[in-house]
């Protein structure tokens, strides 16, 4: 079953940030705050569904909650996709390669690097 609405409620966002960041609304730093807001959120909103279901289901709650778990898979590709849109706009701020890696090693940076690299497989 497709939900188109859903997946049009998670790429508003983007689109409202994109669309801000190259009219020169929002500025770099406040585009990549947005961006890294929202992908850790719904990362989080996602992580929090499976505990959610068995605290439910531990609790008899007479709901049914499987339509979360029909969340997870867009929640998850949400999060994808605003973590590129993180990583594109950093890159293009940044463009030089040598800058990118010598940043690279500084702490707040490293772990989102680490984060993406897991986000990979």
């Amino acid at each position: 079953m497709k939900n188109y609405g859903l997946w049009f409620i998670l790429a508003l966002p983007a689109a409202i940030i994109i669309l801000q960041y190259f009219s020169d609304i929002l500025v770099y730093g406040e585009a990549l705050k947005l961006t890294g807001q929202w992908a850790a959120w719904l990362l989080l909103i996602t992580l929090a569904i499976s505990p959610l279901r068995k605290l439910t289901a531990r609790y008899r709650v007479k709901y049914d909650t499987m339509w979360l778990l029909r969340l997870r898979r867009p929640l998850g590709v949400a999060v994808f996709g605003y973590s590129i849109l993180h990583l594109i706009i950093y890159l293009e701020k940044k463009a030089d390669i040598r800058r990118i890696a010598s940043e690279s090693f500084e702490w707040e940076l490293l772990t989102g690097w680490i984060a993406f690299f897991i986000f990979l497989p």
